[in-house]
């Protein structure tokens, strides 16, 4: 059981930008950008995870290429208790991947 809850704690920092060593990684933000634009465009997603805080609030976080370039987009859609659509911020890693 401890070994699947590194696992999540690892993919939670990793989300939210943190390396295992604990310092923040290379992200910019990509203003305008959001995962349904690159959805319906010609993003590619790589991977997907939903992630819940204990009052109801909801983040979904999406990684994404554009075909085969480098860097990884990351955008994080953020949701209220009821599910309704509170913001998201996209970024682009500086690091190839």
């Amino acid at each position: 059981m401890a070994k699947k809850a590194s696992k999540k704690a690892l993919f939670a920092a990793l989300a939210m930008g943190i390396s295992s060593s604990g310092f923040a990684s290379e992200w910019q933000a990509v203003p305008g950008s959001s995962s349904a634009a690159l959805g319906a465009g010609e993003g590619i997603l790589i991977s997907s995870n939903g992630l819940s805080w204990p009052d109801g609030r909801q983040a979904i976080v999406t990684f994404w290429r554009i075909k085969d370039s480098y860097p990884v987009i990351r955008c994080i859609a953020y949701f209220n208790a009821d599910m309704q659509f509170t913001g998201e911020t996209c970024t682009i890693s500086r690091d190839r991947y």
